[in-house]
């Protein structure tokens, strides 16, 4: 029977309508892709004016990326994305995996109060001032916790997380568990956690891309230019057009430089801060192929 579905002969209808979905996906490619390489051959270009959108580059020269390892500005506000990054994932996927799991519990009598809650957050918050308030209050501004504690906590995967440890783990598997004497937080770590590696690598990608490419709340609760994360920086740079690398602060006087030399230094320092993006996409691909966030059961 197998043979005979690779051995069919396609239709007309069938030829015509995936040639139109295979031009419709590569015109899709070269829409996103182009702009990519377009940046990427731009910040290894000379420093120069570039004619038109050409994806050839005037001559290879890595200026741009020396003067970016050269500022100890950058080069902080990168150790510290990578800092607020890690710790931040660590906290929020810890929050997310014990509330997803206590929320998919059926002798957790107050699941359905509690996610009432969360959902009443998806649609009304306390806004930016109050918010600004009760971590003023904590003792947490100009830290790395006002970064992190505020945000830690993403309804929309405590839900996904919920789903899928209700779908994925079968009660059964617990029922046998909980008669060999295992409760809740060894059953969690032994049995859930492990069975769970590729959704939870889905899930630590999205809070991980959240925290690197977040400047906004450091906008508002850090004071020391040294605690800055890089997107902050990323931000002045490319769209306040306040700084200047050779002087590694910030400055309103973009003189000193030539303009094609800034452009080069753009384009390299956008190329600079998606690498972290871009590496944790390639190790986490096997896991995003593997892991199904939709929470529905294959059993």
């Amino acid at each position: 029977m197998n043979r005979l579905k690779k051995h069919r002969k396609k239709s007309v209808s069938d030829i015509i309508f995936l040639t139109f979905c295979t031009a419709l996906l590569i015109l899709f490619f070269v829409v996103f892709m182009y702009p990519i390489a377009y940046v990427v051959v731009s910040s290894i270009s000379t420093p120069s004016m570039r004619d038109g959108l050409s994806l050839m580059p005037n001559s290879i020269s890595f200026e741009g990326y020396k003067a970016i390892l050269q500022d100890k500005t950058i080069i902080r506000g990168f150790l510290n994305s990578l800092l607020y990054t890690s710790v931040g994932t660590v906290v929020s996927l810890s929050v997310t995996v014990l509330t997803g799991y206590t929320l998919s519990r059926d002798e957790f009598k107050s699941k359905n109060f509690i996610t009432v809650l969360f959902v009443i957050t998806l649609y009304f918050n306390g806004g930016m001032i109050p918010t600004y308030l009760v971590v003023k209050k904590l003792g947490l501004l100009n830290s790395m916790w006002s970064l992190i504690l505020p945000s830690c906590i993403s309804v929309y995967n405590i839900f996904l997380t919920k789903a899928h440890f209700a779908n994925k783990i079968p009660k059964s598997l617990y029922d046998a568990a909980q008669m060999d004497g295992c409760g809740h937080w060894r059953f969690l770590l032994k049995v859930a956690l492990p069975m769970s590696t590729s959704f939870l690598m889905v899930i630590a990608l999205f809070f991980a891309v959240s925290y690197w490419n977040s400047y906004f709340n450091s906008m508002i609760y850090i004071t020391d230019l040294e605690k800055l994360p890089l997107a902050n920086f990323l931000n002045n740079i490319l769209i306040k057009n306040q700084t200047t690398l050779e002087s590694g602060v910030f400055s309103s006087n973009i003189d000193e430089i030539s303009a094609q030399r800034k452009q080069l230094i753009d384009y390299s320092l956008i190329v600079f801060s998606s690498l972290p993006v871009m590496l944790m996409f390639a190790i986490s691909k096997k896991h995003i192929q593997k892991g199904d966030i939709t929470g529905k059961s294959k059993l």
